[in-house]
């Protein structure tokens, strides 16, 4: 099954569940946080307010700060959050919906054939703090050379 199925399959279960639990006519139920998250979490929403006419999902976008805060202090029903919980937020409980990936791309003329994560830290953070580094001549705009 494709990572995108699933997702929505775990996210219609949970809102399944926040059904389960009210009896109103209309419901409304309200996720903040991740703004990565919320593109997402909002076409999950209205495929969700088709099969389900009686409730209404509002999705804002604000930071995973927001949506641990807005989590805690019950000015929302779900958080989105794009990292791990942290040692002091114990008192939530996280339900993986995705895990994305970071990637670094080249020119296909650059001259770097290959790059490895202990690389890029070096060129980055290390000794290599020079642009050409990166098969480039030039001033370096990341480091403000």
């Amino acid at each position: 099954m494709h990572h995108s199925a699933i997702s929505r399959t775990l996210i219609f279960a949970f809102f399944g569940s926040l059904i389960s639990s009210t009896s109103q006519a209309k419901e409304k139920i309200t996720i903040t946080g991740s703004s990565t998250v919320a593109p997402l979490l909002s076409e999950i929403a209205k495929s969700f307010e088709k099969q389900n006419a009686d409730f209404r999902i509002d999705v804002q976008s604000g930071g995973s700060s927001r949506g641990i805060s807005d989590t805690r202090d019950g000015s929302a029903n779900i958080g989105m959050v794009s990292r791990a919980l942290k040692a002091d937020e114990t008192d939530l409980v996280s339900h993986p919906i995705a895990l994305d990936a970071i990637t670094m791309i080249v020119h296909k003329d650059n001259p770097i054939k290959e790059l490895s994560l202990e690389n890029i830290k070096k060129d980055l953070y290390g000794a290599n703090q020079k642009l050409e580094s990166f098969g480039r001549q030039g001033p370096s705009h990341y480091r403000g050379e």
